[in-house]
């Protein structure tokens, strides 16, 4: 019998893979052309181990970043005795505000976070004169703004915890301690460069640490009202690479695919970019492997729940149906395979005409919204498989690639871009 339950469940698209999650494919092993990007980023750390690296990973939401970064952190951790690393893994979306993301909130959630994960280490970060310093400061400053609601005398005896979250839960103080902050920055960085990291680094070695890496995660949901993304990563530059410990951020697409690369990698090294699965690759062996990878994908998922593909649907073709209309992004394969389930009257098997149906209303749902201009650009690029060529329809086409309506790919030296898949299916096709 299929547990419809546990296959909804295993294609929850909210919920990344941990590390050792056994259904998890290792695509980028198998795909020809395509660079273990996990793998990479965690060398970028392991080769410089007298330095401290500063580095921004890209790809469309959805496509599976934060379970690849979570891999990142479990490799360096438990590499062997000496050359590993603790790792601090911030959810920026539960830390800040991203609607009015500031380089300034960032780096106090960042050391938010390590110190929380360094406690629940068992380590006990040491504040030193410049921290403590600090600390102190912004309790005065504190005192100097009425209403403020903040005592940074309780709970934490650093003040950090509960500065950070007084930045993200309080809009209308946040402006004011950002100005108040700027002055008082230099005496923080200094605490953490020159007490905190390296009285805790003493500690870490002690327990078989080499050093400390961060991964910053959620940063590619900062939206793209105005100059936001420039502000965060190019002018709050200098603020974001001040820690002296490793860290990764991650970046909106958009953002990293624009005109502002050149400048990005200057400043960060490499941009480094999970891309989508190729299935729709012109190279015959590249979308072949791709189209088993998204295959596998779903089948590991069913067999932990005890089935497999022939048992929940009529037609093995529905199955490549929907490998080819996700577009090898995962979130949307798993948007389709709930879908079909949801609507279903949840009796084995399912036909691959109520799949041909599922997608068909999905693909004009995905139609309606958009506008003459939007799905002429839409159009161009899946004729063209490239950016609209003139500067007046670009800004359309950075929308619609945040926004899943336009997908890049990328194998070997080989760039393109195209329409979600699910388009090729509604009356735009």
């Amino acid at each position: 019998m299929v547990d419809f339950a546990c296959i909804y469940e295993q294609f929850d698209p909210a919920v990344p893979l941990g590390p050792g999650d056994s259904t998890y494919v290792d695509w980028q092993k198998e795909v020809p052309g395509i660079t273990d990007v996990k793998r990479q980023l965690a060398n970028s750390i392991l080769l410089t181990p007298n330095m401290h690296v500063h580095r921004l990973f890209t790809g469309h939401r959805g496509g599976g970043k934060t379970t690849e970064l979570k891999r990142v952190a479990e490799y360096l951790r438990t590499r062997p005795i000496g050359s590993r690393y603790f790792v601090s893994f911030l959810d920026a979306e539960d830390t800040i505000n991203l609607d009015d993301a500031d380089a300034t909130d960032l780096v106090i959630a960042i050391v938010r976070q390590l110190v929380t994960d360094l406690r629940a280490e068992g380590i006990d970060p040491p504040a030193g004169p410049k921290l403590k310093g600090f600390i102190e400061s912004v309790r005065e400053m504190f005192k100097g703004i009425p209403d403020s609601g903040v005592d940074l005398k309780a709970g934490d005896p650093w003040g950090i915890v509960q500065l950070s979250t007084s930045l993200k839960r309080q809009p209308s103080l946040r402006r004011q301690v950002r100005a108040l902050l700027e002055g008082r920055l230099s005496s923080l960085y200094d605490g953490i460069n020159e007490e905190l990291l390296p009285g805790i680094v003493d500690k870490l070695q002690a327990k078989g640490y080499h050093g400390v890496a961060v991964i910053v995660d959620q940063l590619d949901r900062v939206p793209a009202d105005g100059d936001r993304h420039h502000k965060l990563f190019f002018e709050g530059r200098g603020k974001l690479k001040a820690l002296r410990c490793n860290i990764i951020y991650t970046a909106p697409i958009e953002y990293a695919y624009s005109q502002a690369l050149p400048m990005l990698e200057n400043e960060y090294n490499a941009l480094l970019g999970l891309p989508l699965l190729p299935v729709s690759a012109m190279q015959e062996d590249v979308s072949r492997e791709a189209r088993s990878c998204v295959r596998s994908v779903i089948d590991e998922r069913l067999a932990a729940c005890g089935t497999i593909a022939g048992d929940v649907f009529d037609d093995l073709a529905a199955i490549d149906e929907l490998v080819a209309l996700s577009g090898g992004h995962l979130r949307t394969l798993f948007l389709l395979m709930r879908t079909v389930i949801e609507t279903s009257d949840l009796v084995a098997p399912l036909s691959a005409d109520h799949v041909h149906r599922v997608a068909a209303e999905l693909a004009e749902k995905y139609l309606d919204p958009l506008e003459p201009a939007q799905r002429a650009v839409v159009r161009e690029v899946h004729d063209s498989q490239d950016k609209p060529p003139d500067d007046a329809r670009l800004d359309t086409f950075y929308e619609l690639l945040r926004n899943q309506y336009v997908f890049a790919y990328a194998v070997a030296n080989k760039r393109w871009y195209d329409w979600n898949p699910m388009l090729g299916r509604s009356s735009l096709a």
